[in-house]
């Protein structure tokens, strides 16, 4: 990867180019994914506490009205026979029974009930919570013992001078409550519960968790939940998934609705739009390559071809006779005009040696010429002096005889 990138000017601008294109890319996109995220999980917010305050607004709806109709029957307290107001009531709020209990443990029942016997009413748990109260008051749930579903206790006291005069109740199956919590299901997985202030849960998908600890459902109910209810998404893991919780208190009540979002199902679009962004950012930077790496290959091309000439010298075989363009007002076309200048000096030095060489050659070849004659006359001399050498030695041979001849 090093001598890619260092094996040329082109490769490494493309390169640098390339990293600084696909981090910017991934900066900004993992700067939009987190504006994203933040504008997602807000968005997310709002939607579940639109979603959890609408179900709870009508769980708080059918308490009212069950509430209402419990006051209602009051008026029947003072009746010889309360039974025909109490049928009424139980029409009205479309409840299982109503009835009315009085101190002197008289009770009366909208529908006929089989009593045990010595049965005393002011013992009973809803009437001694109203009496106690003063106001109405809503019981915990419990299982009824005839039809195994889940019931509550509407009670409310009458009072008369500021004395109890009997207690009014209305028993209620929470098969609408039920209804409603298990319609919240805004994705697949998503799922509620109600749970009062204490963390005991009232209304479960899973009936086997009824009025049990909501800390049986997660750790994080371990405290209850009503120091969650605040209007934010708590992250929770419940039964081995991650969660995104959301808690509305129910109004008129202790009542509070916990909506658990899956937290993947909740998250697929940030999670898509993630995905999304780093794909986008790796095809912009490999476009990003391609066009750089074109529109260099077109800028550098004098380059190249400097690159070429400057070869072509170096090896001693260059063409002295080439210019490179200088067309323009870049640097290209300055080191152009540069590289020209350059040569069109080195072509004049070496023509000016060229011609030195031939006019050193020619006097060298006259020197040689001239010595060739030289050294023939001076063999034609040697010669010479040989034969004139010659002509003396017989002369004086001539001379001695003559000399001899003389003497005789």
């Amino acid at each position: 990867m090093k001598r890619l990138f260092a094996s040329s000017l082109r490769s490494r601008i493309v390169g640098a180019v390339g990293i600084l294109v696909f981090v910017g890319l991934m900066v900004q996109s993992f700067a939009s994914l987190w504006i994203g995220k933040e504008h997602a999980m807000n968005e997310l917010r709002q939607q579940t506490r639109a979603l959890a305050r609408a179900h709870a607004e009508g769980i708080s709806v059918w308490i009212s009205a069950r509430q209402a109709v419990v006051r209602s029957i009051a008026a029947a307290a003072s009746a010889a026979d309360p039974v025909p107001a109490l049928q009424q009531g139980k029409i009205a709020g479309a409840v299982d029974i109503a009835y009315i209990a009085y101190p002197d443990k008289r009770i009366f029942f909208s529908e006929k009930q089989e009593l045990p016997p010595g049965f005393d009413p002011t013992t009973r748990p809803w009437y001694q919570q109203a009496a106690s109260a003063g106001r109405t008051v809503l019981t915990a749930p419990y299982v009824d013992a005839s039809t195994k579903k889940l019931v509550i206790t509407f009670a409310n006291p009458i009072m008369s001078g500021g004395t109890l005069q009997a207690v009014a109740a209305l028993d209620v199956f929470m098969d609408g409550i039920s209804t409603n919590v298990a319609s919240i299901r805004p994705t697949p997985g998503t799922f509620g519960f109600l749970a009062n202030r204490n963390g005991q849960i009232m209304v479960h998908e899973d009936v086997a968790l009824v009025l049990k600890p909501a800390s049986d459902v997660a750790d994080g109910f371990g405290q209850g939940v009503e120091r969650l209810a605040n209007e934010t998404l708590t992250e929770m893991r419940i039964r081995g998934q991650d969660r995104l919780v959301y808690i509305e208190p129910v109004k008129g009540t202790d009542w509070y609705l916990v909506v658990a979002l899956d937290k993947r199902e909740a998250l697929a679009g940030i999670a898509a739009m993630t995905v999304n962004a780093v794909i986008s950012s790796i095809v912009i930077a490999i476009v990003a390559l391609v066009l750089v790496g074109s529109l260099l290959t077109k800028l550098l091309g004098r380059m190249l071809a400097l690159r070429d000439a400057m070869n072509e010298i170096g090896t001693g075989h260059g063409d002295l006779t080439k210019r490179l363009s200088s067309e323009g007002d870049d640097e290209f076309a300055m080191i152009g005009a540069g590289y020209n200048a350059f040569v069109e000096k080195i072509h004049g030095v070496l023509s000016l040696v060229r011609t030195s060489a031939e006019s050193v050659a020619m006097a060298s070849a006259e020197i040689a010429q001239g010595n060739n004659d030289l050294s023939t006359r001076t063999e034609q001399q040697a010669a010479a002096i040989e034969e004139t050498s010659a002509s003396m030695g017989e002369l004086g041979s001539a001379v001695d005889q003559n000399a001899d001849s003389a003497r005789q």
